[in-house]
């Protein structure tokens, strides 16, 4: 056993202690319309991205119904987003942001 600190479960499994990377939110964004960009802080250490919830469908018109899926990238200081139809989307969508 390691010196430091360590949390177990019930049973006696560790399920973390200080060898281990854990993550840290850093903020967030709210998105919606069209593709684009921001810039956020320097990040130290491995970024990473959550996304909550995207819209699930819209009315297409003449096609019915649609949905809509995005893609989201982190490079760097900048965060980047996509819709899959084209956008845009009506709905806003909340992306945190983090490193771990």
């Amino acid at each position: 056993m390691g010196i430091g600190l360590q949390i177990s479960d019930a049973q006696g499994t560790p399920i973390l202690d200080t060898s281990m990377r854990t993550g840290r939110i850093l903020g967030s964004i709210t998105i919606s319309g069209n593709a684009g960009s921001t810039t956020v802080p320097t990040v130290v250490g491995t970024p990473f991205l959550v996304v909550t919830s995207w819209p699930r469908s819209y009315n297409s018109g003449q096609f019915g119904t649609a949905y809509v899926w995005g893609d989201v990238t982190f490079d760097g200081t900048t965060i980047r987003w996509s819709f899959g139809l084209g956008g845009p989307i009506y709905d806003s969508v909340t992306v945190y942001y983090g490193s771990y």
